[in-house]
């Protein structure tokens, strides 16, 4: 067995995240937008919280990882 054999592929937790916002109900993906996106009124770790809350395990990195990169999906 070679070491490539033993590594694992790399887990992208931004795209389990995109995954499951996208399995929500369209009400809940609405309001976890306006969540997401309002940055002067939800902080990073509100969200996490609620995330893990709701059953999908996040922290503060995850949810700033994912602002950064819907903010740049917005802008092309």
């Amino acid at each position: 067995m070679g070491i490539l054999d033993e590594l694992k592929p790399k887990n992208n937790r931004l795209e389990e995240l995109k995954e499951w916002l996208e399995a929500r109900p369209k009400k809940e993906q609405t309001e976890w937008a306006e969540a997401f996106t309002n940055l002067e009124r939800y902080s990073n770790g509100a969200i996490a919280k609620l995330l893990n809350s709701k059953g999908f395990p996040a922290d503060d990195n995850l949810v700033y990882r994912y602002r950064k990169l819907e903010a740049r999906r917005g802008t092309k």
